[in-house]
């Protein structure tokens, strides 16, 4: 088990990367602090799932989290390209 928390954490590394580009973008576009902190904690929120069904060796629902948590960072990003307009 120990492998897969390790694993895991690896994977929320990578993910990090995407959603601090996310919300620096966002942030520097202007789109409201309350909209990032909302995307924010849901990311959050999801990323905490995803270790426990990684843990608990569950690829169903580790694939559907790990989408919402991918999901809310190109959200970020959409809200950035459509406050340019």
């Amino acid at each position: 088990m120990c492998v897969r928390l390790g694993n895991a954490q690896l994977n929320m590394i990578e993910g990090f990367i995407l959603m601090v580009a996310a919300v620096l973008t966002a942030m520097a576009r202007g789109v409201s602090e309350s909209i990032i902190v909302d995307v924010t904690s849901f990311y959050v929120m999801v990323r905490k799932i995803y270790i426990l069904a990684y843990a608990m060796d569950q690829p169903g629902l580790r694939s559907v989290v790990w989408m919402s948590g991918v999901l809310s960072c190109f959200y970020l990003f959409y809200l950035t390209i459509m406050n340019c307009f």
